[in-house]
């Protein structure tokens, strides 16, 4: 029996970004870029569900980031979606 990282793990690892205005020298009462790990393993029942979720969130200011560990199923195809039209 293979685990999923016994094969390429970043071959399905991707990345959705919301554009954001950065500045030098943050101070601490200005919003930080928040990093949200989207973990998916044969997860297409409610992929879509949780990535819009993460998109239609009030704060902007967000990075998305989708793991999936070697899906079976269509969990690639539905991530690919969302990178094609981020």
């Amino acid at each position: 029996m293979h685990s999923g990282y016994d094969r390429v793990f970043l071959e399905h690892t991707v990345s959705i970004s919301v554009q954001v205005q950065r500045s030098e020298g943050l101070k601490m009462s200005q919003p930080q870029t928040v990093s949200v790990c989207l973990p998916v393993y044969n997860g297409e029942r409610f992929l879509a569900q949780a990535i819009e979720s993460v998109l239609k969130q009030s704060y902007a200011d967000f990075e998305l980031l989708i793991i999936d560990d070697c899906s079976t199923d269509s969990s690639a195809e539905i991530i690919q979606h969302y990178v094609s039209v981020a």
